[in-house]
């Protein structure tokens, strides 16, 4: 097996664990997680604002953003 296929395998093995662990989980905790990020997009959101100048055209990309 070459160095990228056992990459490739290792982000495979990855990617199956962490559908599993998702599968796991009940519908109110997929709802919650799903809450939790979107606050957390909001606040990262706000904070970038708070430190940028303002553009117009960054105001007007964040704009168009739906939460």
């Amino acid at each position: 097996m070459t160095n990228s296929n056992k990459e490739s395998s290792a982000w495979h093995e990855h990617e199956q664990k962490q559908i599993r662990a998702w599968l796991r989980l009940s519908y109110a905790d997929r709802l919650r997680w799903l809450d939790q990020s979107k606050a957390f997009v909001a606040k990262a959101t706000a904070a970038a604002r708070a430190r940028s100048s303002g553009s117009p055209q960054r105001d007007e990309y964040i704009g168009r953003i739906r939460f």
